[in-house]
């Protein structure tokens, strides 16, 4: 294997990373700046600073709080852990420190990078998201350097939120069969410096968070480093109620639904998944389009978009979005939500 990337490589990546750095990275230039100026950064590369610049979320995502439903205890922990500490560092002294590491997880689809995207909005940190293909490399040693530059230029430019998605492909347990000498590279790279982060001053500020749908493969030492782990559950009634009128009761999408039509659909998806949720709804809304369609077929019209306007879609049905939920099974199986319930009862924090 070789030990470093050749020439070529190496200037492939400074030319993608400096073609990309405009449109990635927030107020680029300025940033760049800062991690030149930084002490952090000091013997790394310019292109290893703006490959980790390009991991650098938009603080004008769209996502906010208030516009994810339920997941309230979620939303307080977050917002106790890392917005109000970014905003009144003030308060945070003594035993009142500020949380080092976050973890969260739980089944797919609830919402777990949701929750992550809205903390980029809402928070005044730098926000780095950050999955496994960002940080590993088939060079010997790329990766370990990787880890370094993103925890040097998170330093840089703090505070600063590093969001790391699926965090157990990048940090399973250690002693796996399939673990070779550079996972456990990594891991210990990580591991050195997220205790960094945790013992740096107020000034140079890193919090960690992690998202993971098996939090069971994760190495005990790093589920040590995250002293809040945050159970993401399956939407509750009032929460799949929000999420299913806010995507079908639309004028996209008009309906007649009584509370009694909308109880039962939410007493029907019991176990759904947002993303379930979801898909649920974008396949029920084609059904009117699919009976236009055959309406027009059999009148030989043909396909315009006077023949196929809007106003000329039936409303939406409860039979209709039956059929979808006969169609659609949950995502997540019994097992894997007994798995992360246990999990959580023994590893859970609030």
């Amino acid at each position: 294997m070789p030990s470093h990337p050749p020439a070529a490589a190496a200037a492939a990546v400074t030319t993608k990373a400096a073609n990309n750095n405009s449109t990635r990275v927030t107020h680029g230039n300025s940033l760049l700046q800062r991690v030149r100026q930084s002490s952090y950064c000091k013997g790394i590369p310019e292109e290893t600073c703006l490959a980790v610049l390009q991991q650098v979320v938009d603080r004008a995502c769209p996502v906010s709080f208030s516009g994810i439903s339920g997941l309230e205890v979620c939303k307080r922990i977050l917002y106790e852990a890392i917005i109000l500490p970014a905003k009144c560092p003030q308060l945070f002294t003594g035993l009142r420190r500020p949380c080092s590491g976050l973890l969260l997880f739980g089944p797919p689809g609830n919402g777990k990078t949701l929750l992550a995207r809205a903390v980029s909005r809402e928070c005044d940190t730098t926000f780095f998201s950050i999955s496994a293909a960002a940080i590993t490399s088939k060079w010997v040693g790329e990766s370990e350097k990787m880890v370094r530059a993103l925890f040097a230029v998170a330093r840089a430019l703090a505070p600063s939120t590093i969001f790391v998605d699926e965090i157990d492909a990048l940090l399973q347990a250690r002693g796996g069969v399939h673990e070779g000498e550079g996972s456990r590279r990594i891991k210990t790279e990580f591991l050195v410096q997220m205790d960094g982060a945790g013992n740096d001053n107020s000034e140079a500020r890193v919090l960690v968070m992690g998202a993971t749908n098996r939090p069971f493969d994760l190495d005990e030492a790093i589920i040590r480093r995250f002293p809040k782990r945050v159970f993401v559950p399956l939407p509750d009634a009032p929460a799949r109620t929000q999420i299913l009128q806010s995507l079908l009761d639309t004028e996209e999408t008009p309906n007649s639904f009584t509370p009694a039509i909308w109880q039962r659909i939410v007493a029907m998806t019991d176990g759904y998944s947002g993303h379930d949720l979801r898909q649920l709804c974008e396949e029920a809304a084609m059904i009117p389009v699919r009976d236009l369609l055959a309406e027009k077929m059999r009148n030989g019209e043909e396909l315009t978009a006077q023949a196929y306007h809007h106003d000329l879609l039936r409303p939406l049905t409860l039979q209709d979005v039956e059929t979808c939920i006969k169609a659609r099974h949950p995502s997540c199986c019994p097992k894997q939500l007994k798995a992360l319930s246990e999990w959580s009862d023994t590893y859970g924090s609030s």
